[in-house]
């Protein structure tokens, strides 16, 4: 903890007499911190600070990127640093695009960013320039990456949106966007079809992704009408009383699986349970006494699930397994 809090005051590529790499410090806190709980909180407040030194902040992003060969959601353990990181949107970028081409970069690391894309905390950016510098074999990894660790529809459409639309990854842009656009419509069909309707106006009919984003609209349209004109089979919906009965016995479920881990928590003897009234407001205190009763906001974030995991959840896991198999 020590060599972090003195690294956040430090200015200079090496350290002390002898020249010692500071990327190899760095590189060594933050992979000691990915395993250490009690460590992380203190290397990620201190190392973000680096990021204001014109002279590291280059060595600290070198050392985000190796990070992504760890098996574990590098972006949500290090809160501060990607932060920093968001805050640029060009460091952003050649971040994602790094980790998505890269042979060593771990499915667990790249979804903890485009996590963050998904909901919207981190920009839907790619270094166009980098990923078009690359070999095909890892440009088709990257995509596959992103169509299936992804996990908003919305997210994904911009991504499309950036190989159709990008002057300068054309004509091999449009062709992976062809080839994910589908697939995407498939699992995300609402959150598509609103992404298309922004991008077929009479105003966009000469660009070159015109003829792909509208033949897709087209096709989402066609089959929103044949599912319109489905006929309602009320016998195959449960009865009020089938609902009723379902709900209680996942009420009993919840409740006995509650009762089984109170009992076998290690808490059980050392703590004491208490029941918290909970409400609409709340009140902070500390050494300066209490802010007072404040309403609490309203805060809500939908997503739409993709479609397989709700028709058949076992076969989606099995084929995002082959997909990502084939991107070794």
């Amino acid at each position: 903890m020590a060599i972090a809090t003195w690294l956040a005051g430090h200015g200079a590529p090496t350290l002390g007499a002898t020249g010692i790499p500071v990327i190899d410090v760095i590189d060594l806190l933050l992979r000691r911190a990915v395993a250490d709980e009690q460590l992380r909180e203190t290397v990620d407040s201190n190392v973000q600070w680096l990021f204001y030194s014109p002279v590291l902040r280059p060595v600290v992003m070198d050392c985000i990127y190796r990070l992504a060969e760890l098996k574990a959601p590098v972006a949500t353990l290090f809160d501060a640093i990607f932060d920093q990181i968001k805050e640029n949107e060009s460091d952003f970028a050649k971040l994602l695009t790094t980790w998505l081409l890269s042979p060593l970069a771990s499915n667990q690391a790249i979804r903890s960013v485009l996590v963050q894309c998904d909901v919207g905390t981190a920009p839907v950016v790619l270094d166009t320039t980098q990923f078009m510098a690359a070999s095909q074999n890892q440009q088709i990894v990257a995509c596959r990456r992103l169509q299936i660790l992804g996990t908003g529809g919305s997210a994904l459409c911009k991504f499309i949106g950036i190989f159709a639309e990008t002057p300068a990854m054309q004509p091999i842009g449009l062709a992976y966007a062809r080839q994910m656009l589908p697939a995407v419509m498939e699992e995300f069909p609402g959150a598509t079809e609103d992404f298309l309707r922004t991008r077929t106006g009479p105003d966009q009919k000469q660009m070159p992704y015109a003829t792909l984003y509208r033949a897709a609209l087209a096709r989402a349209l066609h089959w929103r009408r044949i599912l319109k004109r489905l006929p309602k089979r009320d016998e195959l919906k449960p009865t009020d009383d089938e609902i009723h009965v379902l709900r209680m016995r996942q009420q009993r479920r919840t409740q006995e699986i509650v009762r089984s881990a109170r009992e076998r928590s290690i808490f059980r003897d050392i703590s004491t349970n208490l029941h918290l009234a909970q409400g609409k407001r709340f009140a902070s205190h500390d050494y300066r006494g209490s802010s007072g009763v404040s309403e609490m906001a309203e805060l809500s974030h939908s997503i739409e699930l993709p479609s397989s995991e709700l028709s058949d959840p076992a076969r989606a896991s099995m084929n995002r397994s082959r997909t990502l198999g084939a991107t070794r």
